[in-house]
């Protein structure tokens, strides 16, 4: 799991689980990966939005176990998709299928939003921007 803030940059690429915005979405500017400087807009899977975030605040002690299946990695950067078991410390279990719009990858930069949780899937050599 990690923890983004706003106007951090994504240390690998990861699989947005919640932000702080109601909605579970957020801005990234992607501008070291394709030069554009354009905010974009990564979204949530709609089942996990909203179970991360405590009245806008971060859980300080949050748990979470699952299994994440995906693409193996490659050099496509608008193509990601995969399914995932999750279980929450309280018990609750719930299944997510993801896309692109729910990736943020290595090197964009959060914009805009206090900030976001995800797991992470690529790190190092087996990120997007590195291969």
């Amino acid at each position: 799991i990690v923890l983004i803030m706003n106007k951090m940059d994504c240390p690998a690429d990861i699989l947005l689980l919640d932000t702080s915005i109601t909605e579970g979405h957020c801005f990234i500017e992607t501008s070291n990966l394709d030069g554009e400087r354009t905010l974009k807009k990564r979204i949530s899977p709609s089942q996990t939005i909203g179970s991360l975030n405590n009245n806008g605040k971060y859980l300080k002690e949050l748990k979470i176990s699952g299994m994440i299946t995906c693409d193996a990695p490659n050099i496509e950067l608008y193509k990601f998709d995969g399914k995932g078991d999750i279980k929450f410390k309280n018990g609750s279990k719930m299944e997510i299928s993801y896309n692109q719009k729910n990736i943020i990858l290595k090197g964009s930069k959060l914009m805009n939003t206090e900030w976001v949780i995800g797991f992470i899937v690529y790190a190092g050599h087996d990120t997007k921007i590195v291969k």
